[in-house]
């Protein structure tokens, strides 16, 4: 509602009313659903995509399950530059989170029905590099899908590299596949009988969904073919 000031003294003479007017504003808003329509994934601190609430003077909130006090902290609660930004950086702390539009006065909204989730989770590997009994294959599993830096492009050749040091056998070229992202089959062709003192080392730096990164350097000792 709308108020104004009265001053009365002591005997009780009441002045004219303020000029200006007080607004008690009590009603939160409700576009929180619309500031982030759809559930999302990225890395802690990751960079999130919004939409403007249409109100500069509201603050956009990332924050826990029914949150009802906000204050920034980078680990479990941040805050949008603004109330028309179009981003907003993710707590560091892996979890589940929530948009909350507060308006100038304090009111707070609902939480949103969409869900960010921050992974901190890096990628792993889960079954160790293996060669085949003729050391002309080579597989290697890992606990997720994994991707280039982008968090989505195919792994190919170049940024998954095996090499062989010691022994007899050479590698002269290889190839490397995958059908599911998670497990990946290298292709060797080799020069020379492997008398089992190879040893094959694959290299590189691998990307989950949401680009929490590992770099890789596992190994596996040839079969002596000898």
């Amino acid at each position: 509602g709308a108020y104004r000031i009265f001053v009365l003294d002591a005997v009780g003479n009441a002045s004219s009313a303020s000029t200006a007017v007080l607004t008690v504003d009590t009603s939160p808003p409700t576009n929180q659903n619309a500031v982030f329509p759809n559930a999302a994934s990225t890395k802690g601190g990751g960079t999130v995509t919004i939409v403007s609430s249409g109100d500069t003077t509201n603050n956009v909130w990332l924050a826990v399950a029914s949150t009802t006090s906000f204050s920034v902290n980078a680990a479990s609660m941040t805050k949008a530059a603004n109330g028309i930004a179009t981003s907003i950086t993710a707590p560091t702390n892996a979890g589940t989170y929530y948009i909350y539009v507060v308006d100038a006065a304090g009111n707070a909204s609902s939480q949103s029905t969409a869900a960010l989730t921050v992974d901190t989770t890096a990628p792993s590997i889960s079954t160790a590099l293996a060669v085949n009994g003729t050391n002309t294959s080579a597989t290697i599993t890992f606990s997720e899908a994994v991707f280039k830096s982008d968090g989505s492009t195919r792994l190919t050749a170049t940024e998954l590299v095996p090499t062989i040091a010691s022994g007899t056998a050479t590698l002269t070229s290889y190839t490397v596949s995958t059908t599911n992202d998670t497990t990946f089959t290298f292709a060797l062709t080799l020069s020379g009988t492997s008398d089992g003192a190879e040893v094959l080392t694959l290299t590189g730096t691998v990307y989950d969904g949401v680009t929490n990164s590992t770099a890789i350097s596992p190994t596996v000792t040839f079969n002596d073919l000898a």
